[in-house]
């Protein structure tokens, strides 16, 4: 997926798996879990982001790659959140900000 920054300044980025409630959810197939001890493998070792996080500046774009590993037994479902923020930004006052993010699949 490509990601743009369409604001006149530079933004940092950074993905992360949400974590609260059924948005994040491993299941794994008891025979599978018995064989492994009790340990499931990780949210980060099941998908991949790259980058996990960057700066874009203004008009800039970065493709953005998201691997799945597909592990047996396991059912998976979870919500990736890409979080913006403005660098070199220095606000005395709380003015707010507007931003967006375009995305686009290839």
């Amino acid at each position: 997926m490509k990601i743009k920054n369409p604001s006149a300044m530079e933004v940092k980025y950074c993905w992360e798996f949400h974590n609260v409630g059924m948005l994040n959810d491993i299941q794994v197939d008891l025979e599978v879990l018995k064989k492994c001890k009790g340990h499931k493998v990780p949210m980060n070792q099941i998908f991949d982001i790259l980058p996990v996080r960057a700066a874009l500046r203004p008009g800039e774009h970065e493709t953005v790659e998201i691997s799945y590993y597909a592990f047996p037994g396991y059912a998976v479902k979870t919500v990736a959140i890409c979080r913006v923020s403005i660098t070199n930004c220095f606000l005395t006052s709380s003015i707010p900000l507007h931003y967006s993010l375009t995305i686009s699949l290839q």
